[in-house]
Parts: structure tokens; sequence; C-alpha cells
């Protein structure tokens, strides 16, 4: 099997919780777009690993 379950049971609520920021962040009109690159690479890093400390959390 070319993945195991640990790591599939991982990706599913990680992406989960991707999904459901993103409708969150399109529902309250969060736009990042007047800071410069940097600042915002570094919410999107933000974001992506607050999400899988969650997923790690609830890990099944």
């Amino acid at each position: 099997m070319l993945l195991k379950w640990k790591f599939i049971l991982l990706l599913t609520p990680w992406f989960l919780f991707m999904g459901l920021g993103v409708i969150l962040s399109d529902y309250a009109k969060i736009d990042y777009s007047k800071f410069p690159w940097i600042v915002r690479a570094g919410i999107n890093i933000a974001i992506i690993l607050g999400c899988l400390i969650l997923a790690y959390q609830i890990r099944i």
C-alpha cells in the first residue's frame, strides 16, 4: 500500500479544517492583499500549521 492508514487518517481532518478555514475566511471577507507578500506567506503558513496541529489533536 502506497500510504499507511495512520497518514490517511491524519490528512482527512487536516483538509477538513483547511476547507473550513477557506469557507470561514470567505464568509468573513478577510483580505490580506494590502500586506507585503512575506506577511501573507507567514499568515498562510500559520493557518496551515494551525490546521495541522488541530488535525493531530483529533487524529483518529
